[in-house]
């Protein structure tokens, strides 16, 4: 089970994943350091969600993240070869958000680790954040998650998880 978090783009496990070359991923660093001393604290934050035949939780999922208090977010879809309507689903989300973004593994069964690594290169923002398509978050997810980052110079913040039954559990 994955615990929720987010991760800054300037962690070294993201360098590696991204780009070899380091210095944008730094500048970005300096200027999150530099945002907080100015109580200017609003960052981008991407959420990549790896998608494979999630048709029946998809709409749950993306309408949590759109739901978040803190507004600054992109959302980058990540398809790999959905046998059911996911990537449907995902295209259209596309289409109406300026804000979703739908991408596809180049090929198939490249699991939920590919999903992620294209999200990461993909990712314009300053903090990474990952829910899996039959997952859905709170309203305050990212907002609490910022929150935990803004007394100091953080590159990682991590929260726990619930799990939700469809019997009510």
């Amino acid at each position: 089970q994955i615990i929720y978090g987010l991760l800054s783009s300037s962690t070294q496990q993201i360098r590696s994943l991204v780009m070899p070359g380091k210095s944008w991923l730094f500048q970005k660093l300096n200027n999150r350091i530099v945002k907080q001393m100015k109580g200017d604290f609003h960052p981008l934050v991407s959420c990549v969600l790896p998608v494979y035949n999630a048709e029946k939780y998809l709409n749950q999922a993306i309408e949590s993240l759109l739901a978040q208090t803190h507004s600054n977010i992109e959302v980058i879809l990540v398809d790999d070869w959905s046998d059911d309507e996911s990537w449907n689903m995902c295209q259209d989300f596309a289409k109406s958000h300026n804000n979703i973004f739908a991408f596809r593994t180049t090929q198939r069964a490249g699991g939920p680790l590919r999903g992620r690594e294209i999200g990461i290169q993909e990712a314009k923002g300053e903090w990474i954040t990952f829910i899996d398509g039959d997952d859905y978050v709170s309203p305050k997810y990212i907002e609490h998650l910022l929150e935990a980052t803004k007394e100091g110079t953080y590159d990682i913040a991590v929260t726990g998880h619930a799990r939700a039954y469809s019997d009510g559990r």
